[in-house]
C-alpha cells in the first residue's frame, strides 16, 4: 500500500510480512526526479517496527509524529517531520552527486583499461610479426650456410627440445644416482653440440666473407685492428650466451622467439637483429646434432657403459672405502665431491668422446 499524505513530503508504503509490518519511506521530490528520468525510485532499507500489544506503531503516537492530521504550519519551530525531510533530502542529494561522480570516474577507468588492453594487443601483434620476419631470415641463413635444415625440420627440432626440457626437469627432481648422471649427460651433450655448431657457423661466416656484427658505438673506423678484436670478442660472448641457455630457451630461439623481448624486437638489419639470426641458426644446428647424439647414445649405451665400467669400477670402489673410513666432515665432503665429479663430469665427457667419433 502506497500513500501520499497531503502536506507531507513523504510517500510511505506498508508491507505486512506475517505479523511484522515493514515501512518504506520515500520523499515525494525524489520520486518526481526518478519519474522524470524514467527510472524506478530507489527505496531505502525497510525499517522493521515492532507492534506492541496495545496497538499502532510507536504506541498511539505514530499519527502525530509521522502523519499529522492538519496542514503543515507555515511558521514556528520546525517539526520533527520537517527536520527528517530536510536531513534526508540533504543526504540523498549528496549520495546522488557522489554516485554520479563515481560512475563517471568508473566509466573513465573502464575506458582507460580497454585502451591499455588494446595497446597490449597491438604490441603483441607487432611483436609476433617481427618474430615471423626474424624466423624468415633464420631460414634464409640456413639456406645460405647450406645446413640442410628446412622450416619443417626446425619446427620438429623445436618440439623435440621442448620435450627434452620437460624430461630434464623430471630427471633433476629424482633422487636416484642414475637420474643425476642422466641429467648431467643431457646437459653436457647439449653444451658440446652448441659449442661445435658455433664453430661451424663462425667458419661459414669467414668462408662467405661476412663479418660478425657488433655495436656501432664501439667501432672506430681508423682502427681496424681494434675493431677486429672487438668483433672477435663479441662473437665469443654470443657463443657463450648460447651455451649457457636452457634447453627451453634454445628451443624457442630456433624459431626466432626470444621470450625476453616481450613487446618489441630490435630493428631489422641492426647488429642485434643479425646476431640473433646467427644464434637462431646455430640453435637449430645444435639441436640437430644434439638429437643425433642422443639417438647414437640410445643405440650404443650398453656397449659404452660396459667399456666405462671397467675404467671407473676400481676408482669408485676405492672412494667407497675412503668414505667408510672417513672420520671427520672434511674427509666425507672430499669423497662426496669426487663421486659427484665422476658422475657429473668424467662419465658424461667419456660418453661424449665415444659418441662424437660416431657422429
Amino acid at each position: 500500500m502506497e500513500e501520499n499524505v497531503k502536506g507531507s513530503p513523504f510517500l510511505h508504503r506498508v508491507v505486512q510480512e506475517g505479523e511484522m509490518p515493514r515501512v518504506y519511506l520515500l520523499s515525494a521530490s525524489e520520486k518526481a526526479k526518478a519519474s522524470a528520468k524514467g527510472e524506478k525510485p530507489r527505496e531505502p532499507p525497510a525499517v522493521k517496527l515492532k507492534v506492541p500489544s496495545g496497538g499502532g506503531f510507536f504506541g498511539h503516537h505514530i499519527g502525530k509524529i509521522m502523519l499529522p492530521a492538519g496542514p503543515p504550519v507555515a511558521s514556528g519551530p520546525p517539526t520533527l517531520e520537517g527536520k527528517l525531510s530536510s536531513a534526508m533530502e540533504t543526504v540523498r542529494d549528496k549520495l546522488s552527486r557522489i554516485q554520479e561522480a563515481y560512475e563517471t570516474r568508473h566509466d573513465g577507468r573502464r575506458d582507460f583499461l580497454e585502451q591499455e588492453k588494446e595497446k597490449h594487443r597491438q604490441f603483441l601483434m607487432e611483436r609476433n610479426k617481427a618474430q615471423e620476419i626474424l624466423f624468415t631470415d633464420i631460414v634464409r641463413c640456413h639456406q645460405k650456410f647450406d645446413t640442410g635444415l628446412t622450416p619443417d625440420d626446425l619446427w620438429r627440432l623445436h618440439d623435440t627440445l621442448v620435450m627434452a626440457a620437460s624430461h630434464e626437469h623430471h630427471c633433476y627432481s629424482g633422487d636416484a644416482i642414475h637420474n643425476f648422471v642422466e641429467c648431467k649427460l643431457l646437459n653436457f651433450i647439449r653444451q658440446k653440440s652448441i659449442g661445435l655448431t658455433w664453430q661451424k657457423l663462425s667458419a661459414a661466416l669467414d668462408r662467405l666473407g661476412l663479418p660478425f656484427p657488433f655495436s656501432p658505438s664501439l667501432e672506430e673506423p681508423d682502427k681496424p685492428e681494434r675493431n677486429d678484436m672487438i668483433r672477435q670478442g663479441a662473437k665469443k660472448v654470443k657463443g657463450d650466451e648460447l651455451v649457457a641457455m636452457s634447453t627451453l630457451i634454445l628451443a624457442e630461439l630456433i624459431l626466432g622467439n626470444v621470450p625476453g623481448w616481450v613487446y618489441s624486437y630490435p630493428e631489422k638489419g641492426s647488429y642485434l637483429w643479425l646476431t640473433t639470426v646467427y644464434q637462431g641458426v646455430a640453435a637449430g644446428m645444435a639441436a640437430d646434432l644434439y638429437v643425433n647424439a642422443l639417438s647414437l647414445w640410445e643405440k650404443h649405451a650398453e656397449t659404452i657403459m660396459a667399456d666405462l665400467s671397467g675404467i671407473y669400477t676400481v676408482k669408485i670402489d676405492e672412494l667407497n672405502r675412503k668414505g667408510q673410513a672417513a672420520s671427520n666432515l672434511g674427509e666425507v665432503l672430499s669423497v662426496s665431491k669426487r663421486i659427484e665429479q665422476i658422475a657429473g663430469e668424467d662419465i658424461p665427457e667419456a660418453i661424449w668422446e665415444r659418441l662424437s667419433v660416431k657422429l
